[in-house]
């Protein structure tokens, strides 16, 4: 091989080389932010989950007292409402909204509704939505050693 050719051997080698160091760079700064987006969606979702359970859990304990929510609460159910259609599935948001249309402004069921129907709806509901969540984070259950 001549000294020319040497050259532009070693020159297509370094330039094969910034190629390859500029696409990892760009490969690997955008599977960190798609992995990232992936973890904050999960916790995202977690995090309106925990609103939801917390907000169905307060408001049985209205119902079953018979005191009427104020307005910041029925403000919430707007909040968790607009959450949940975003972040969750229709399906997990269409078992939300049937126990949703038990939450009155007086604190009562609606009529000929007991208070086991809105247990099982809320339970459907608050089932819809950890089977979605159980995508996107790890099962503590799978990570236990058998007994």
């Amino acid at each position: 091989m001549s000294l020319c050719d040497q050259q532009v051997a070693t020159m297509l080698d370094r330039l094969w080389t910034v190629i390859t160091t500029v696409i990892t760079i760009f490969v690997g700064a955008f599977l960190g932010y798609f992995f990232s987006r992936i973890a904050e969606r999960g916790t995202q979702r977690l995090a309106t989950y925990d609103e939801a359970t917390r907000f169905l859990a307060e408001y049985g304990v209205l119902i079953r007292n018979k005191k009427a929510p104020d307005e910041k609460f029925l403000a919430r159910a707007v909040w968790v409402d607009r959450q949940i259609a975003d972040r969750f599935s229709t399906v997990a948001y269409e078992a939300w909204r049937k126990v949703e249309t038990f939450v009155t402004a007086d604190g009562t069921l609606p009529a000929g509704v007991s208070e086991s129907e809105y247990d099982t709806k809320r339970d459907q509901a608050l089932a819809a939505m950890r089977r979605e969540l159980r995508r996107w984070l790890r099962r503590p259950e799978r990570n236990q050693k058998p007994a």
